[in-house]
């Protein structure tokens, strides 16, 4: 495991436990640091505190078109991105060269399930 795959699980662990608040954000706050911003469709933000220092994170999802060779089709591909910043610079994009898509997507899944917004819509279904 390397140090962007132990930084993931930390990320993961903290958003789990509830210490990682996540925020909806408007993905066009960040769209001079996403690469490839036009298909940015989602954002969420939070504050991460590492040897007394503050970070801020940015969860973005994409919906990527692209083109499926063996059936000729428009697909679309799902990308997720974290932007670290701090005092607003940018320090770090973590993609899938960095970790795996698997722990991306659960992250994400752990963010839109810890959102208070969307755990008070779907309270009611439980």
């Amino acid at each position: 495991m390397d140090k962007y795959d132990r930084f993931i699980t930390d990320i993961l662990n903290k958003t789990e436990d509830g210490t990682l608040e996540w925020q909806p954000v408007s993905p066009s706050s960040y769209f001079e640091f996403i690469f490839q911003s036009q298909f940015a469709y989602q954002a969420f933000s939070t504050t991460y505190e590492k040897d007394k220092r503050k970070y801020t994170l940015v969860f973005v999802n994409k919906k990527i078109p692209g083109h499926h060779e063996d059936l000729d089709v428009t697909i679309e591909r799902h990308y997720s991105e974290i932007l670290v910043f701090e005092s607003g610079t940018l320090l770090l994009t973590i993609n899938n060269n960095y970790v795996d898509d698997d722990r991306l997507s659960r992250l994400g899944l752990q963010i839109e399930d810890s959102n208070s917004g969307a755990k008070d819509l779907l309270a009611g279904f439980d």
